[in-house]
């Protein structure tokens, strides 16, 4: 039940930062450019919106992630979600980043896209655990005691 209100807060509290990205990515950028180099603004700025947009994807899977954890936790097991972390992070992150960023030339994007990708496999993983698998399992047994 708290893990549900959870990323339902999350979410709601998400969309807004989500707007705020996708609106006005210009002005955040702005916050860290320097006036006297204007030539380069529009650069930047195009190349920050792709990483605000990669950024929207991972930060929301980040937080599904994190309640699911503080789920698991209060089950009394902090071990399951440290070992999909490593596989996640570790294993799929480092490598999607490396195959995207240097054998695919995608740059700072792809190793960008990459790190996502790991987040995004562990959050849906995490959900897929406490909706169907084993989590799920335990937190019926805990609301029947």
């Amino acid at each position: 039940e708290y893990a549900v209100t959870g990323c339902s807060l999350m979410s709601v509290l998400f969309v807004l930062v989500a707007v705020i990205f996708l609106c006005f990515p210009a002005q955040l950028m702005g916050f860290f450019l320097k006036t006297d180099h204007a030539h380069h603004h529009n650069d930047i700025i195009a190349l920050g919106k792709v990483f605000f947009m990669v950024a929207i994807a991972m930060n929301y899977a980040d937080s599904i992630r994190y309640v699911l954890m503080g789920t698991y936790r209060g089950l009394q097991d902090s071990k399951t979600p440290m070992y999909i972390g490593i596989i996640g992070l570790c294993f799929i992150s480092v490598s999607m980043s490396y195959f995207l960023g240097s054998v695919m030339h995608e740059g700072a994007v792809g190793v960008r896209i990459g790190l996502a990708s790991g987040i995004v496999c562990t959050a849906i993983y995490m959900l897929y655990d406490f909706v169907i698998g084993k989590l799920a399992g335990k937190l019926r047994v805990c609301e029947s005691a």
